[in-house]
């Protein structure tokens, strides 16, 4: 018999059987023949030999002797059904992963449970998003992952769509510090420090082409993540500004912003009906759309300044739909 059949013997226990489909010592044979073309004669020891073998290398193959089912089958706990699918919908609900590359990624998930758990993974599934037509978006995050880790900055170029779908490049050449990768609203950000500005912005990795890394003598600045997540809005920067908030006291509400916020934001309550916090945001258009969903269960107190440009932004809005 070929070196080989304890190679297909493995396939054949990943991709066929389980605790509800144990295959027999002469259908395991039968497909290791038809696997490997073989036309030697193949001995029920051998199977029990090479079967031994794996379980002494540390596989778990159990045998079962029930009057309905008989045979083997590998016991195998790398990943459960429940947990494949939770990638395969990760994957297809990013709007940064392109059609193709799911699809791709999708089929390799598949491989990692055996052909009769595969068949209980959703494929009815629609998901309410458009997908990226970026097919190097797994490699731009490679690509970045790799700068960071070698602190080094990266030169790239930045793309728009227009309403033809047509990839408009911007004209400029940028060159800046990766300091993280964020996944947010299922979209892909590189988290980018400019040394010229001296400031932090975020760019959509789908929309980043032709990355190379540089090397830079740039002393890395502290530089907490979460902090900076909680300060931005739909990954939108503005100007950094401490915004003190009126609420109704309500559950789902309060339950939202101790969610976006955390734990440690500082709540002062007024009375039986409302309370105030105080937050440092990033003031942009993403900011003030959030206060509006929120209306009337929060009121902007402070600074007047914000409060105007919340009302200008509200007048301008009725008048351009009257």
């Amino acid at each position: 018999m070929s070196k080989a059949s304890i190679l297909y013997l493995l396939d054949i226990l990943k991709t066929k059987t389980d605790a509800q489909h144990p295959l027999t010592s002469s259908e395991l044979i039968q497909e290791i023949y038809e696997r490997s073309s073989s036309t030697l004669i193949m001995e029920r020891k051998t199977i029990y030999r090479d079967i031994q073998t794996l379980i002494d290398y540390g596989y778990d193959i159990i045998q079962v002797h029930e009057q309905q089912l008989r045979g083997y089958y590998l016991l195998d706990t790398t990943f459960e059904v429940a947990e494949v699918r939770l990638l395969i919908d990760a994957i297809n609900a990013s709007t940064s992963i392109s059609t193709k590359k799911t699809q791709q990624l999708t089929k390799k998930l598949q491989t990692l449970v055996n052909e009769h758990e595969a068949k209980d993974l959703p494929w009815n599934i629609r998901y309410a998003n458009s997908k990226s037509n970026n097919e190097h978006v797994l490699y731009n995050v490679d690509a970045i992952n790799q700068a960071i880790l070698h602190q080094q900055a990266i030169q790239f170029q930045y793309f728009d769509w227009n309403i033809r779908r047509q990839k408009i490049m911007r004209k400029k050449t940028y060159q800046l510090i990766p300091y993280a990768l964020v996944w947010d609203q299922d979209k892909y950000y590189c988290v980018l420090y400019s040394e010229k500005h001296q400031s932090f912005s975020n760019y959509r990795i789908d929309k980043m082409d032709h990355i190379e890394p540089i090397e830079t003598s740039h002393q890395r600045i502290p530089f907490d993540l979460q902090q900076y997540m909680k300060n931005s809005f739909g990954m939108f920067l503005g100007e950094r500004t401490l915004v003190t908030l009126k609420c109704h006291n309500d559950q789902r509400l309060a339950s939202h912003l101790l969610e976006r916020f955390g734990d440690d934001i500082i709540v002062k309550s007024i009375d039986d009906d409302s309370f105030t916090i105080v937050l440092e945001v990033e003031l942009s258009p993403v900011f003030y759309g959030w206060i509006f969903q929120w209306l009337p269960d929060i009121e902007i107190i402070a600074p007047s300044y914000v409060q105007q440009q919340f009302q200008n932004m509200c007048i301008q809005g009725i008048a351009k739909n009257n």
